[in-house]
């Protein structure tokens, strides 16, 4: 009777022992997840840098339009918006950091996740907003707007 007890005292024990041994690693587990979660917020990837890039390098350029992109223009006869698409074989280069000085620029940040970028001619109704938005951590422009009247 002595060793049936002392058999049950000790498988009790080592039962014990390895409820304690799966609760650490539940523990961490939360612990990494939570790491990993924090980890993924700071992968994005930084308008300003993004758009740095994307205003000069024109293989940049292309991969980061999601295409067909939506251009939308404003027909002054009707006074509506009509919608089109650009395809990628019919798009050209634009590098915006060697646009005439006459061009008034305005980044303007709409929320977390998307940039208006609008260019001007002072006095002549020329407007094009280009809209930017961000989509599995990297920045695409996604809609350009010809508010021009």
């Amino acid at each position: 009777m002595n060793n049936r007890y002392l058999i049950s005292i000790y498988l009790i024990i080592n039962l014990l022992a390895g409820c304690k041994n799966n609760q650490e690693k539940t523990t961490d587990i939360i612990y990494l997840k939570d790491s990993v979660e924090l980890q993924t917020e700071q992968v994005n990837e930084n308008f300003n840098t993004f758009f740095s890039q994307f205003q000069q390098d024109s293989i940049f350029q292309k991969q980061r339009i999601v295409f067909p992109i939506k251009s939308s223009s404003y027909n002054t006869d009707t006074e509506m918006y009509e919608e089109g698409f650009i395809n990628e074989d019919k798009w050209s280069f634009t590098n915006f950091n060697k646009l005439p000085k006459k061009y008034i620029r305005e980044l303007t940040k709409i929320d977390n996740n998307r940039y208006k970028y609008n260019l001007q001619i002072e006095d002549t109704g020329v407007s094009i907003n280009y809209i930017f938005s961000l989509n599995k951590e990297k920045w695409y422009l996604v809609e350009i707007i010809d508010g021009s009247t």
